[in-house]
């Protein structure tokens, strides 16, 4: 058993004194990214989050990024272009009021949902101009929408004119993205 955990402590060790470099080398060798801007390493993580430019000058956030090993690279999607990833329109009966939730399944896009499964960086690197079409098909929240949510005042949402508010309160889903400029990330920056 003690043979058994020093070599899982090993792999862990080389793991994570490894990770950075595979993490880099994995992202710069791929043909769609230009430049890793900035990469932060969690502390007491092996995670971290990098901000990255693709060739055709689109921004990414990529947060909670892991190596495995070289040839397995978790990481969550926090910000694509002028985009964060997919949020639920819900209402909370307890509240009465709506808000904009996470979600992890549902989407009826069907490369995003298996990135949401797999949290595979390869998927993202790949597809990053569908999920940003994608993202781009949903209502778009800024950061004074969310505060008329707050405050009750849901239907002063000019690109939420359209949506039925009652159906959204029987928990039927309608998804919307959020504004990265405004919401979570606040303006592109790099340090």
């Amino acid at each position: 058993i003690c043979n058994m955990l020093f070599a899982k402590g090993a792999i862990e060790l080389y793991t994570d004194a490894h990770s950075e470099e595979w993490i880099k080398e994995a992202i710069l060798a791929h043909p769609n990214v230009k430049e890793i801007a900035k990469m932060i390493k969690v502390s007491d993580s092996p995670r971290y989050l990098i901000y990255m430019v693709m060739k055709d000058e689109t921004k990414i956030i990529l947060s909670g990024v892991k190596a495995y090993d070289k040839d397995l690279i978790t990481c969550t999607l926090s910000r694509l272009g002028d985009y964060t990833d997919p949020r639920m329109l819900a209402y909370n009966t307890t509240y009465e009021e709506y808000y904009c939730g996470n979600i992890s399944a549902g989407y009826d896009n069907k490369k995003f949902q298996e990135y949401m499964d797999l949290k595979d960086i390869n998927i993202v690197l790949d597809n990053y101009k569908e999920f940003e079409e994608f993202f781009s098909s949903m209502p778009c929240l800024t950061k004074e929408d969310i505060n008329l949510l707050k405050e009750r005042r849901e239907k002063e949402i000019k690109v939420l004119q359209n949506i039925d508010w009652e159906r959204v309160k029987k928990h039927y889903s309608y998804y919307v993205v959020l504004k990265a400029d405004d919401v979570g990330w606040g303006q592109w920056k790099v340090e």
